[in-house]
């Protein structure tokens, strides 16, 4: 389920809109954003958490990576995205009027620093991707996600666990609406949240256990 919320906040789920199009990390290290349409449902993709606080704005983390900012063409007024693992390298935005604003363009985003003007940039839309920068800005839909399970409560003792490990990409339940958290762990879901912790890296040649 989702909620429009109007300010984005420590460790919690949110999907980026702009009308019918999502925010969606698949071609980040291709320095844009994509724009993915929402109309067939939500992808891990277009899934961000958020990283950091109010004073200093919130990273957007996919998985186990945060966006970072890069240079586009040497640009000082555009900028693009990369992923990297580093929370000091990420961009970091804040959300106001209806807008993601740039609070810091990370650690890495260039050899001189923040670009001209980085306290005036904001997240666009420019056709069939996402980008930052100081020319242009677009109106944001914020819409914040909740556990789906239907038996995980609000108050049960693991609930901040349970979001912290569907957030982060690590277990996604049973099934849709069911997380069973008391079911037992097999051996194989164990080596899939391992596998996963480690940013599903490709994997070659086949083990050799019989069982």
């Amino acid at each position: 389920s989702d909620l429009q919320v109007d300010a984005l906040k420590e460790g919690n789920l949110y999907v980026i809109t702009s009308g019918k199009t999502a925010l969606s990390a698949a071609s980040a290290q291709g320095i844009y954003l994509q724009a993915a349409s929402t109309e067939d449902g939500l992808t891990t993709d277009m899934v961000f958490t958020a990283v950091g606080n109010d004073a200093d704005g919130y990273a957007l983390k996919t998985g186990n990576q945060y966006l970072a900012g890069r240079p586009v063409d040497d640009s000082p007024d555009k900028w693009g995205f990369m992923l990297t693992e580093k929370f000091s390298s990420a961009v970091t935005f804040m959300y106001q009027d209806g807008k993601l604003k740039v609070v810091s363009t990370g650690a890495s985003a260039g050899p001189g620093g923040p670009p001209p003007g980085a306290s005036d940039s904001y997240l666009y839309l420019s056709g069939d991707h996402f980008n930052f920068g100081t020319l242009q800005s677009t109106e944001l839909t914020l819409e914040e996600l909740y556990l789906p399970y239907t038996d995980v409560a609000e108050d049960r003792w693991s609930y901040d666990e349970i979001y912290d490990a569907a957030a982060n990409g690590l277990m996604v339940g049973e099934e849709n609406t069911k997380f069973a958290p008391a079911h037992t762990m097999t051996r194989a879901m164990a080596v899939t949240v391992l596998y996963r912790m480690a940013g599903a890296p490709e994997v070659t040649g086949k083990a050799d256990f019989t069982d």
